[in-house]
């Protein structure tokens, strides 16, 4: 039996691969050897559009990739992509995107981007356009026995951002859901300037009997995951580490067999599941009209066992002050689900103190995912002994400190300020009076929180790795190196509020690769702009002096930063 798909693959095939010809519905149903109602009928029934709207969109598709990745004129890309003029072009890509070609490749790619990354957006939107409506298609004809042995295996793989769409459904409503909301994130993707970096995807977040609660969309940059959305499309991580992996070759209704080979399998080596899976599909439709040849990546997080503590996690701050031992601590606050599971954070209040007295506080800011630090420090950054010293610390200066756990960087810390802030009465904090702690690989997170406004007094930056300026890169290669978040790619000191005091600790030995050539750079923009900075510079000072150097200078400048922050916060 021949289904829709088969009888119109031919044609989706042709018309991807000669936009520049003529696509009208009497050139392609010659093509099928169709009649044009037929081919009308039977291709909106198989890829949930007219072959008219389908053909303009995979023209403007590619246009717009073109307008990015080349420097060919505006006139030659509106030809090369089938249009017949250059007004008739603008018309069209206004209507689409919300703005004229030019000014959309002015704009560039949101973030900015390395020239492979831009190349491998440009090749996803030639590959994925054509059949981003029918991933998930059933094919007719029944259920049929899948007789497929799943090799299934147990690796690592970096975290991935992605760019997502969340809907809770029934089962049966998986792939029309799919049709609608993988087709609505590419748009978007592309509206944008946010650049695609893989095929697309669904995580099954919760899944049961009745309703099942999924994402849908597609792997993104790591520069541009940093970028605003709007409406349901949200930005996330699908997350690096251990995975049990198979590869599931059939039709699409047959994967759930594949799930669970891959769950059985875990089951026998003793291995628990860290997380939602998710599947990748890795062939397109359009391409293998024939279910047999479609093949589908499924991902299950694996727990890792637990790494012992390194050393630098056991490190305290080498200062210590009275009144330390009797700070009050809430631990293991909730402030956020995901995936039904909490994340939290640890509230330090001064000796003393209750929540009826609202206090300032000072949040320690974390650039990297709690889920990669449990791997490589063998404990989450909330635990480690240099951040409970110092919330310890500012506690029993007369702030509250808050210490949290991320799995996110970028979404988790906007959720923890709007917890604070809407709970700000119950715990005992003035909302208005809040500042930030930061170091190292986290400070580019904790500039991307002072660029959005928060309403922040002051901010502590201890050897931090800053931002990027004058073309400097160095900022850039440390984030991909150690993945850190980086929302200050593409940012400026300009950027920055001109009347939050910041307070720069600098070690003069710091033998991170570039970052002092960084920070000395931004330090000079600093000044250069008039902002109100504190420079502190430990002449011998390595990377994480407050931790690894026990000397005079080492604790002067911790109390120096605590002096700071009483003063500002304090008054």
């Amino acid at each position: 039996m021949t289904t829709p798909l088969k009888q119109v693959q031919p044609v989706i095939a042709f018309a991807a691969a000669h936009l520049d010809e003529d696509l009208s519905l009497e050139a392609l149903a010659d093509q099928a050897g169709l009649s044009a109602f037929h081919l009308h009928r039977v291709f909106s029934a198989a890829a949930g559009e007219t072959p008219k709207e389908f053909t303009l969109r995979l023209r403007l598709a590619r246009a717009s990739a073109m307008l990015l990745t080349t420097a060919d004129s505006v006139l030659d890309i509106a030809l090369e992509c089938g249009f017949q003029s250059h007004e008739a072009f603008c018309r069209a890509f206004r209507r689409r995107f919300g703005m004229t070609p030019s000014v959309y490749r002015t704009r560039g790619f949101a973030g900015g981007i390395e020239a492979d990354e831009a190349m491998e957006h440009a090749g996803i939107v030639d590959r994925v356009a054509p059949c981003i409506g029918l991933f998930h298609h059933h094919r007719d004809g029944g259920s049929q026995t899948n007789n497929m042995a799943y090799s299934i295996t147990k690796k690592e793989i970096p975290a991935q951002p992605v760019l997502v769409v969340r809907r809770r459904v029934k089962p049966s409503e998986v792939a029309s859901t799919l049709a609608e909301v993988l087709g609505y994130v590419f748009t978007h993707a592309q509206q944008n300037g946010i650049a695609l970096a893989g095929q697309p995807l669904t995580r099954y977040v919760e899944w049961g009997p009745g309703l099942w609660t999924i994402e849908a969309g597609m792997p993104v940059t790591a520069h541009c995951c940093e970028s605003p959305v709007e409406a349901e499309v949200r930005t996330g991580t699908l997350p690096g580490g251990l995975v049990a992996t198979t590869t599931h070759t059939g039709s699409y209704d047959k994967l759930n067999e594949a799930h669970a080979a891959v769950q059985q399998w875990m089951e026998a080596e003793g291995l628990t599941a860290a997380g939602a899976p998710w599947e990748s599909y890795t062939t397109d439709p359009a391409d293998y009209p024939d279910p047999k040849d479609w093949k589908t990546d499924i991902f299950w997080p694996v727990a890792s066992p637990k790494a012992p503590r390194s050393d630098v996690a056991t490190k305290p701050v080498v200062y210590q002050m009275p009144g330390m031992d009797a700070v009050l601590i809430q631990r293991d606050i909730p402030y956020q689900t995901i995936d039904a599971s909490n994340l939290t954070m640890d509230v330090y209040r001064p000796p003393n103190s209750n929540a009826a007295t609202r206090l300032p506080a000072v949040v320690f800011v974390i650039g990297y995912s709690d889920l990669g630090a449990e791997r490589t420090l063998g404990c989450k950054f909330k635990e480690m002994e240099s951040y409970i010293t110092w919330a310890k610390l500012v506690a029993a200066s007369g702030l509250i400190a808050i210490t949290y756990v991320n799995h996110e960087p970028l979404r988790d810390l906007d959720a923890l300020f709007r917890h604070l802030r809407e709970n700000a009465e119950a715990l005992g904090i003035d909302e208005h009076r809040m500042g930030v702690w930061s170091c190292s690989g986290n400070v580019p997170r904790a500039l991307g929180l002072l660029m959005q406004k928060e309403d922040l007094k002051c901010a502590a930056l201890c050897y931090g790795v800053t931002l990027d300026v004058d073309g400097f890169t160095g900022v850039a290669e440390a984030a991909k190196t150690w993945r850190f978040a980086n929302p200050t790619a593409g940012k400026s000191v300009r950027d920055l509020p001109p009347d939050v005091p910041l307070f720069i600790a600098r070690g003069g030995r710091d033998e991170m690769p570039r970052l002092n050539e960084a920070l000395d750079r931004f330090i000079a923009d600093a000044l250069a702009a008039n902002l109100p900075i504190t420079i502190a510079n430990h002449a011998t000072g390595p990377h994480a002096f407050d931790l690894m150097h026990d000397s005079d200078t080492s604790r002067e400048i911790v109390r120096q930063i605590l002096a700071f922050l009483r003063f500002h916060l304090l008054g």
